[in-house]
């Protein structure tokens, strides 16, 4: 919910043509499906990753890109993930979406 409030306001004042740049946490980022689950891939008190101790994070499958910022329009996307002691620490979408 909180995202589709960001998406407006990041509609509203980018000119029509203007880019948003992101970097998303992917759903195979470390900590992910832990804590309190607040909404369909949406955590809090995560006990362990880059998210630990944030706040509320939101972790993203590389198929909700292209839908997830509506009205706004995938451009490209690339996949970097950080690996820690042989496994994926953090699975991060940088992503360029246009109005």
């Amino acid at each position: 919910s909180e995202i589709n409030k960001t998406v407006k306001e990041i509609f509203r004042v980018l000119k029509p043509g203007g880019f948003f740049f992101t970097t998303l946490w992917g759903t195979k980022t470390s900590g992910y499906g832990t804590g309190l689950n607040l909404e369909e891939n949406t955590y809090t008190d995560i006990i362990d990753g880059p998210c630990k101790d944030m706040g509320v994070a939101h972790f993203f499958h590389e198929l909700d890109l292209p839908t997830c910022f509506q009205p706004l329009k995938l451009q490209r996307f690339t996949e970097v993930n950080r690996i820690t002691e042989g496994k994926i620490y953090a699975q991060e979408y940088i992503c360029i979406y246009k109005k």
